[in-house]
């Protein structure tokens, strides 16, 4: 695993549940959806799925910044 797995593994907890939290607040401040537990637990669900590839992408950026170093 190199560097950019091993940031990634570091990020993807924070940046999961921050887009997890994010989208849970979304469908909570939605009235349609404020009710609908499956939905919210969707959302909740989709934000730790979107947030892999997201954390994966920040690591290559902090990666490539800090190379020089």
């Amino acid at each position: 695993m190199g560097n950019i797995g091993k940031l990634t593994a570091i990020l993807y907890p924070l940046i999961g549940t921050t887009l997890a939290g994010i989208l849970f607040t979304v469908g909570l401040a939605t009235p349609s959806m404020a009710n609908n537990k499956t939905m919210l637990i969707g959302l909740a669900a989709l934000g730790f799925a979107v947030s892999l590839p997201f954390s994966w992408w920040v690591a290559k950026k902090v990666s490539a910044l800090t190379k020089n170093r």
